[in-house]
């Protein structure tokens, strides 16, 4: 049990950082696995509006023009777990509601990663060295376009060529006719045409590999990796078919549903370093991933930048507060893989991020069990 020993001890002075062992790290991006039987969460809410836009990254566009990202708030829930002295596992969960065009993107992000030490050697180079193997999902509810003007603007961006549609006074018209006026045999209803957006979802895999070095009072960790990633996501008219001469002109001019799947790799490379002061911990993280694969796609950005600032309390042995930020040089590119398509690209050439604030609580199996053992007592 030599890591838990040099954790204890680390732990027990007060001057001294309580390692990324115990998860002092709001990113937990460290080569140092958990004490077996130890337990960590992380709670946080993410936040941007217009208040709180700091970085200027909301974009007067954000509401008008597909692939800009409005305001954000959301939830982010990580557990972590020492399965053994050399071996921990960890799941994140997080929800984030954004503005997306006229409506509300609710993106659910889950991980999880299991983490290896190879390595725990103080040494002169580095102490720790760990792989991580992760899983990641990201996905969300269909969006629906039903606006008139919003439907004209979709499909002069899908279909060019496509002439005939227009909207005036709020009502859709092909063709000089009012869709919303005419009726559908098949069933006997008005045509409500929109267009949905479906399937917008990515699953990733990926290694990354990390060296960590401690130091009196910090910590220092080194990183980098390679991500896989399989994208889907369809634009198509709804409803998709209908026995109305006018709007089966419509659908027939528009053809099959658009398709933007596609699959992609990464690499990425990043550090992070943790410095404390009393009772107060500074967190630092700096990522930069380079994605290839993606063909056609050459307009927009295929890199990014991301730094995650956080600035702890330490409450007790046990429980951090902390208030912070990220911000993306290049909007969710590589983050969300899904938002990035041919329609959407350009936009990617613009900064996003938000403010964060949360808790990180620590406690082992072991006190848990001492408790009720105290407790039957």
């Amino acid at each position: 049990m030599k890591l838990s020993r040099k954790i204890c001890s680390i732990f027990a002075l007060a001057s001294s950082l309580f390692a990324s062992d115990i998860t002092p790290q709001t990113n937990h991006i460290t080569a140092f696995a958990l004490p077996e039987d130890m337990i960590t969460i992380d709670g946080r809410f993410n936040y941007l509006d217009n208040d709180f836009d700091i970085f200027h990254t909301i974009s007067k566009n954000a509401k008008h023009d597909y692939g800009y990202i409005g305001a954000l708030s959301g939830t982010d829930l990580t557990i972590g777990y020492g399965i053994h002295k050399h071996i921990s596992i960890f799941y994140n969960i997080k929800a984030s509601k954004m503005d997306y065009l006229n409506s509300t993107l609710t993106n659910i992000h889950n991980e999880i990663f299991t983490r290896i030490n190879f390595y725990d050697v103080p040494s002169y180079i580095f102490d720790d060295f760990s792989l991580d193997l992760g899983l990641i999902r990201d996905s969300s509810d269909d969006l629906s376009i039903a606006d008139a003007n919003y439907f004209v603007y979709f499909t002069r961006l899908l279909k060019p060529g496509l002439g005939g549609i227009s909207q005036a006074n709020g009502n859709l018209l092909y063709k000089g006719e009012v869709l919303s006026n005419q009726i559908d045999p098949a069933n006997g209803q008005h045509i409500n045409a929109k267009y949905k957006i479906k399937d917008l979802a990515n699953n990733s895999a990926y290694l990354r590999f990390l060296w960590g070095n401690r130091f009196s009072n910090a910590l220092l960790n080194v990183y980098t990796g390679i991500k896989y990633s399989d994208i889907s996501t369809t634009i198509s008219p709804s409803p998709k078919s209908s026995q109305n001469t006018r709007y089966k002109q419509f659908l027939n001019s528009f053809g099959k549903e658009v398709d933007l799947g596609r699959s992609e790799r990464s690499i990425f490379a990043g550090a992070n370093f943790i410095l404390e002061t009393q009772n107060f911990i500074y967190d630092f993280n700096y990522e930069y991933d380079r994605v290839f694969d993606r063909g056609s796609l050459s307009e927009g950005s295929n890199h990014n930048n991301i730094l995650d600032i956080n600035i702890a309390y330490k409450a007790n042995e046990s429980i951090l507060i902390y208030l912070g930020g990220r911000i993306m040089l290049n909007n969710y590119n590589n983050v969300i893989p899904y938002l990035f398509n041919r329609y959407t690209q350009e936009k990617f050439n613009d900064r996003y991020g938000y403010v964060n604030i949360g808790f990180v609580y620590n406690f082992s199996i072991d006190s848990l069990r001492n408790q009720n053992f105290l407790y039957l007592q």
